[in-house]
């Protein structure tokens, strides 16, 4: 809730509410909060169809948990270090992207299975038009505060999105790579410990006497 005040100068309240229901609620839910209102001015709806991203990850994870399976049997035969180094390095990319497919997946069931509805509840002395002839800036300027209130919303609702999923899925998505290149440089570096060194060539003089 927060204050607000009328061209009278007339503290009045307003509130943003965000509330989620089961999908299949949200009919009722909607004529529930709308009876008995004075007057509802704006209703707009909104949804975003991820059936191909679920079905997508759906296969990623099967190609993924086929891969871990493969490269487990093939960790328990392998006998050579580099070997076994290599494989558990795999195995480590691997299993990090199954749990963020799983992560993924987790959340569009969550998200499909609530519908989200977001009120904003103005008193009714602030909807009052002031009208100069046939111009009435109030409406302008109400929209124009709207407009604003909506793009806050909107940035800090990415601003969460990006430090809570973004952000932990580029760092997860980093972390193999980067075990990937210490496991990559150790071996380089045995194997160069490992190659023979060259021998020189010996020489020899012959001193002729005459």
């Amino acid at each position: 809730m927060y204050q607000s005040y009328t061209n009278d100068n007339v503290q009045v309240p307003e509130a943003q509410v965000t509330i989620r229901v089961p999908a299949e609620k949200l009919d009722e839910a909607l004529e529930q909060i709308k009876k008995d209102v004075v007057e509802v001015q704006n209703e707009t709806r909104s949804g975003q169809d991820v059936t191909a991203e679920y079905v997508d990850l759906q296969s990623r994870l099967k190609n993924y948990e086929a891969a871990e399976a493969q490269l487990d049997k093939i960790l328990e035969t392998a006998t050579d270090t580099e070997d076994v180094v290599s494989i558990f390095n795999q195995l480590v990319y691997y299993r990090e992207q199954i749990e963020l497919v799983k992560g993924q997946m987790k959340y569009y069931e969550e998200a499909a299975a609530l519908s989200a509805i977001n009120i904003r509840i103005v008193a009714e002395e602030t909807i009052q038009p002031v009208v100069i002839g046939k111009w009435q800036p109030q409406g302008v300027a109400l929209e124009a505060i709207q407009d604003l209130i909506n793009f806050l919303k909107g940035f800090i609702d990415f601003l969460i999105r990006f430090i809570l999923f973004i952000l932990p899925v580029l760092i997860l998505i980093a972390i193999p790579f980067y075990l990937a290149f210490l496991g990559l440089r150790a071996i380089f570096r045995l194997l160069r410990g490992k190659k023979p060194k060259k021998e020189q060539p010996q020489s020899t003089s012959v001193e002729e006497k005459k």
